[in-house]
């Protein structure tokens, strides 16, 4: 088992940092531009990413994260998830 919490926790940081540079980029091409659209859809990105690792990155704190139990993190993870949807939706629809 402790060596899986090393494999999750080593590729959720993966995960965030290839995350990051998606959404650099992306923030980088709205500069450029000055399209909104960019902005929403980087944001958006930024909440999918975060809410699809917050819940490795609670099993790889082995659950010492504020004090919060399991379910509350899997709820803020899915409404972080749900909200970057809508942004991702709201900025290709418009």
């Amino acid at each position: 088992m402790q060596e899986l919490a090393w494999v999750v926790g080593l590729l959720t940081i993966f995960f965030l940092m290839l995350g990051g540079a998606f959404i650099i980029h992306m923030y980088d091409a709205y500069k450029n531009t000055r399209q909104k659209f960019l902005l929403k859809l980087s944001a958006g990105f930024f909440f999918l990413i975060v809410g699809g690792a917050l819940t490795s990155l609670f099993y790889f704190s082995r659950g010492e994260i504020g004090g919060y139990g399991i379910e509350y993190v899997i709820t803020s993870s899915v409404l972080l998830q749900i909200a970057g949807i809508s942004l991702i939706y709201h900025a290709i629809i418009k």
